[in-house]
């Protein structure tokens, strides 16, 4: 029986007796509060207690800008002095409210 968030198991304890539980770890879109502006637009996922989070960068131009090529470099700032490159990555551009994936196109 739940009491106060706590499920209390009262039996004699034999040797190699288990318990399963069974928690739904549900995912959550988390927004830092507002008044964190350096977290502006930034988005994190929790599921559970743990908390995962991603980064990238953006560009906003003033007007529609041609972009001709694009370079990516990975640097590892753990100071484990290694760089681990993500098994994927997107360019993306904005269209009206949502983001695209830019068409790759071989020279």
């Amino acid at each position: 029986m739940l009491e106060k968030g706590f499920v209390r198991i009262s039996r004699k304890w034999e040797g190699g007796d288990t318990i399963d539980i069974n928690l739904p770890l549900f995912i959550r879109r988390v927004l830092s509060h507002k008044n964190v502006v350096e977290n502006t637009g930034k988005v994190a996922f929790e599921r559970g207690p743990l908390v995962y989070c991603a980064e990238w960068v953006q560009y906003d131009f003033s007007k529609p800008t041609t972009v001709s090529s694009v370079k990516v470099y990975w640097f590892d700032d753990t100071g484990q002095g290694e760089c681990r490159i993500p098994e994927s990555w997107q360019v993306l551009y904005r269209a009206g409210h949502s983001w695209k994936p830019v068409a790759i196109t071989e020279p």
